[in-house]
């Protein structure tokens, strides 16, 4: 009975739904490599407000989010900027402000 009680509640957790995950990044310096993967509802790469901060040169860039309403707001302030971004999602939203300083 304990058996067949604890299947059903791991069967529950198992099939509920993902939500939001949400990444706020301010960094600064040379070099940067960041690979984001964020998989679920709703996921949040920075937002209106309170965007996501990269200064430096040389840095590179991968996000990835799977699902619904996926937003990216970012800044990226320096030379040689090399960005990935892909959205596997029927709601999108990216606003990206790329400002290269030679």
């Amino acid at each position: 009975m304990r058996t067949g009680i604890l299947t059903i509640l791991a069967y529950f957790v198992m099939c509920s739904v993902s939500y939001a995950s949400d990444v706020y990044i301010t960094q600064s310096g040379a070099s940067l490599t960041a690979n984001i993967n964020q998989d679920g509802q709703t996921n949040r790469f920075g937002v209106t407000g309170t965007v996501v901060t990269l200064t430096g040169d040389n840095q590179t860039l991968d996000i990835d989010q799977v699902g619904n309403t996926n937003t990216i707001a970012a800044s990226v302030v320096g030379a040689t900027q090399t960005l990935t971004i892909n959205q596997a999602t029927l709601i999108r939203l990216v606003t990206l402000t790329p400002l290269l300083h030679l």
